[in-house]
């Protein structure tokens, strides 16, 4: 539950990290994901040739409305260690692009780590909510050793959450 102005709001899908308030069923969010770009659609460009597929994803932050991610999304993406310039860039196909971090080579081609923003809107279908993606564009792509440093970095801090809650 937050607070939004005098009313207090609950939301199934969780709230914006900008504003605070409950999110409906159109989302947008910003996630972490491991993808795998292929080849193979007859076209001009290469962009249009890639299909990508994901393995795994996780969300870092939802936004009640792309207001609240214009607003948002630098501090986030500040947060994360990344640069708040790529809210609003587009990785192309590749098959090579730079990481975000640090400017190594990623084989776009490979597993890596790609960090993505998203629309989408929950459905019900047989009875559970499923998301139903409307459009997805990838911010920027981290190569091996950055995506190591920042899983890391990630335990070490949740060890260290687990502490200081278990020592209280």
């Amino acid at each position: 539950m937050s607070i939004n102005g005098d009313a207090l709001t609950h939301s199934p899908w969780g709230h914006c990290v900008h504003c605070g308030n409950g999110i409906g069923k159109t989302q947008f969010a910003m996630a972490r994901q491991s993808n795998v770009v292929s080849f193979g659609k007859s076209s001009k460009s290469p962009d249009d040739q890639a299909y990508l597929t994901h393995h795994a994803r996780s969300v870092r932050a939802r936004f009640c409305s792309n207001e609240c991610w214009e607003k948002g999304m630098g501090a986030v993406l500040e947060a994360e260690g990344l640069p708040a310039s790529i809210a609003d860039k587009r990785v192309l196909a590749g098959p090579i692009h730079p990481c975000v971090k640090c400017g190594t080579p990623v084989n776009l081609m490979k597993t890596h780590l790609a960090w993505v923003r998203y629309k989408y809107e929950m459905r019900t279908k047989g009875g559970a909510e499923v998301e139903h993606l409307d459009w997805l564009d990838v911010m920027g792509v981290e190569c091996k050793p950055c995506n190591l440093a920042a899983s890391l970095r990630e335990k070490r801090h949740r060890r260290r959450a687990t502490r200081a809650v278990s020592s209280t």
